[in-house]
């Protein structure tokens, strides 16, 4: 029975045996009673050794993909499990911090729910991820293994788009917009390796620019009588009034733009200039 599953762990990989082999040490330490393993597995390692020895995977998807948000969609239509959770290959991530965001969102109304991450690169340079909603409502370094969600809230937002480098954010996007009730658990959950192989760095100008679309397409933004538009974004940034509700960046804080819009008059936001 579907119900008797608590918790899916979707984990898509594209890369080396030796990297799945070690991925799959830390699963078999997060996997629970009740709870199920999904690899997705797309690359051109032969790991049917490994497969066939590994008891603690429940479903192996062995089969090319279109990139990582087709492969993650095929695990999470796999998936039986009352909540969620996708993982990364590379990641590091603590068992205990999963566990309890996951029975968070198992025991109470919670339908997603947000733990602390960090990213570091080959560089030195390190992102934090927050678990603060003031912080993940501004998307500021959001991150999507961050998130676990109630599998129901997938006929409400869909699944990942394969359009976009950063699927993750989109997908947030769309999750926080549905109106579900989000909690968070400000513990460090995942520390991730950003390397040079990541397509956050190898499409990082098209990734940019996309994450912005994704923000303005969910996020409610409007301009006036209409929908903004990617071209509106120079003349937001540029209107002074509305540089309190802006961060680092301009994706930080759009989602607040219709409270500002609520307050203001609609004649002072007619010439952002």
């Amino acid at each position: 029975m579907t119900d008797s599953i608590r918790t899916s762990y979707i984990m898509n990989s594209a890369r080396s045996r030796e990297i799945l082999e070690k991925a799959l040490v830390q699963l078999h330490s997060l996997k629970r009673e009740n709870e199920e393993v999904i690899v997705v597995y797309a690359g051109d390692d032969d790991i049917s050794a490994l497969r066939d020895s590994d008891s603690g995977v429940d479903v192996w998807i062995l089969e090319k993909d279109k990139g990582e948000a087709h492969g993650l969609n095929k695990g999470l239509m796999a998936a039986r499990g009352t909540v969620l959770k996708a993982l990364n290959d590379e990641d590091v991530f603590y068992p205990w911090v999963y566990h309890e965001a996951i029975d968070l969102c198992l025991e109470t109304s919670a339908q997603i729910v947000f733990v602390r991450g960090k990213t570091f690169d080959d560089h030195g340079r390190e992102w934090e991820h927050p678990a603060r909603m003031e912080d993940i409502l501004n998307f500021r370094s959001t991150c999507g293994l961050a998130v676990c969600f109630r599998r129901s809230l997938l006929a409400e937002v869909g699944l990942f788009d394969l359009n976009y480098v950063y699927v993750d954010i989109d997908f947030i996007c769309r999750l926080v917009r549905s109106g579900a009730e989000i909690r968070s658990i400000d513990k460090l959950g995942f520390v991730r390796h950003r390397n040079s192989n990541s397509n956050a760095v190898r499409r990082a100008d098209r990734a940019n620019t996309e994450r912005k679309q994704m923000v303005l397409n969910y996020s409610g933004l409007h301009f006036g009588d209409g929908r903004a538009s990617v071209e509106l974004i120079a003349g937001i940034q540029r209107h002074p009034d509305f540089a309190k509700w802006l961060g680092a960046y301009i994706e930080q804080g759009l989602l607040h733009y219709h409270e500002y819009v609520k307050e203001e008059s609609s004649d002072a936001l007619s010439d952002p200039s």
